[in-house]
C-alpha cells in the first residue's frame, strides 16, 4: 500500500470528470458532496448526472482542454483515452485518477462514510473493490 491517506478541502476547486457512466456518476457525486466545482464531460451521460449540481457538457473529450483543474477523473469506457486524459492532467499540474487503471492514479477514491462530525475514507490497493465496499458497509452499521 503506497497511497498516503490525505484529507483535503475541495470547496470551490475545479474538478473535471470525463465519462458519463456509473463510475463517473459515483465519482462526480462524491466530489460534489465535498464542495468541488465539478464539470462532467460526456457524449452520452446517464440521466442521473443531470440531477447533480455539476456543469454537464455533452460532448467528447478534446485534447488540450485540461487547464486550471485541481483534480481530473478519467472514467470513460475507452482505456487508451483514459490514459491520454491522465497524462494531460499531470502535464497541467492536476491530480489524476484513471478509473480503468489503478496504477495510473495519483489518488484513489475512497469508500466514504460520513457522519455529522466525521468523514471516514477507506481504500485498498485498487485490486479488490468489494473488500473496500464491505469494510465501509460494516463501519456504516456501527453507531458512532
Amino acid at each position: 500500500m503506497d497511497k498516503f491517506p490525505l484529507f483535503i478541502d475541495l470547496r470551490g476547486r475545479r474538478a473535471l470528470v470525463f465519462g458519463g457512466g456509473a463510475v463517473a456518476l459515483r465519482r462526480a457525486a462524491v466530489l460534489v458532496q465535498y464542495g468541488a466545482a465539478v464539470t462532467v464531460v460526456a457524449s452520452e451521460p446517464l440521466p442521473e448526472l443531470e440531477r447533480l449540481p455539476v456543469t454537464l457538457e455533452r460532448r467528447p473529450y478534446r485534447p488540450g482542454e485540461i487547464e486550471k483543474a485541481f483534480l481530473v477523473v478519467a472514467a470513460t469506457d475507452d482505456l487508451p483515452l483514459n490514459a491520454q486524459i491522465t497524462r494531460e492532467a499531470r502535464l497541467n499540474g492536476a491530480w489524476a485518477n484513471n478509473a480503468s487503471d489503478h496504477n495510473d492514479c495519483d489518488f484513489f477514491f475512497p469508500a466514504v462514510v460520513r457522519r455529522e462530525n466525521l468523514s471516514i475514507g477507506i481504500t485498498g490497493t485498487g485490486e479488490n473493490h468489494r473488500q473496500v465496499r464491505d469494510a465501509a458497509e460494516k463501519i456504516r452499521r456501527i453507531e458512532l
